[in-house]
């Protein structure tokens, strides 16, 4: 990567960005078919070799996370299918770890698949060392996988109707989904008993205002703060950049303005920025 004076890297990759954790940028390098890992603060990048997809009519799909008894990072890499077929497999991996990197074949007997064009809830994220998926189908059924990175076992989560098309987010350290429409925000939080899951809407919010006039219309849901406030970002390049906060107790909206990607505008390599919650910076490379 390399650095000019205006204290940033750059790289021409062709990747897309996955998520950032422990102060590292995560990309898929889809014609070499392995991640990037990247540090922003130094500009250290390394990479990691994902394992071969065999089985026809099948998608990899990865998802990174910390284990937080074992204080590990660690990347779920699985394939699944789009016909119905179990899944083919199911392999982890332990970042930072002394040796060759290994891959490790993780077990699980359920009937997982993907369906194309599904969308049942978007997204997936990592909550206390379980990464949550909404958008599976379960023996026949559509259901959240849930994969557990401290016991390496899987798990699985009624989807009810209410919050069916929303995105996952994390809600003061709780599994929620937002859903969305012009007028109206609501917040759905999983609520856990004895074992048992329950979908519980927590608030709803309808204004008279739409959504589209008060934060603009090229915006979707980045997740939540840790106070609870809803963060919308651009999906599309322009002149101006700016992320809106908007707290749904209090129906109340404040925007920052980013400035330093006006220059970016026409470049021939960004297409959109992309926004990352909670990140940490860290002077070392995984």
């Amino acid at each position: 990567m390399n650095k000019d004076e205006r204290n940033y890297y750059t790289t021409k990759v062709s990747s897309k960005f996955i998520t950032t954790l422990g102060g590292q940028v995560f990309l898929y390098e889809w014609r070499r078919k392995e991640w990037l890992i990247c540090n922003p603060v130094t500009g250290e990048s390394t990479t990691i070799t994902l394992p071969e997809v065999e089985a026809k009519d099948t998608r990899r799909s990865c998802y990174v996370g910390y284990d937080p008894i074992n204080k590990q990072f660690k990347v779920l890499c699985t394939t699944w299918s789009y016909n119905g077929e179990p899944t083919t497999t199911h392999r982890v991996l332990t970042l930072g770890s002394t040796g060759k990197p290994l891959w490790r074949s993780i077990e699980c007997n359920i009937n997982i698949s993907m369906h194309k064009g599904a969308h049942y809830v978007a997204g997936d994220i990592c909550i206390n060392g379980v990464v949550y998926c909404g958008d599976h189908y379960v023996e026949g059924s559509c259901m959240m996988v849930c994969f557990d990175f401290c016991s390496e076992k899987f798990s699985f989560i009624e989807i009810d109707e209410g919050v069916l098309h929303g995105t996952l987010v994390n809600y003061k350290g709780s599994l929620g989904v937002l859903g969305k429409d012009e007028y109206q925000l609501e917040l759905w939080v999983l609520e856990e008993d004895a074992g048992n899951h329950k979908w519980s809407k927590s608030l709803c919010v309808r204004s008279r205002i739409s959504l589209f006039q008060r934060i603009g219309n090229y915006f979707h849901i980045l997740g939540m703060t840790g106070a609870g406030e809803i963060v919308f970002t651009t999906y599309r390049q322009s002149n101006r950049f700016y992320i809106v906060y908007y707290n749904i107790e209090r129906n109340t909206s404040t925007r920052v303005n980013i400035q330093g990607f006006q220059q970016f505008k026409d470049h021939p390599y960004i297409t959109s920025p992309h926004t990352f919650l909670d990140y940490v910076e860290n002077i070392k490379l995984l």
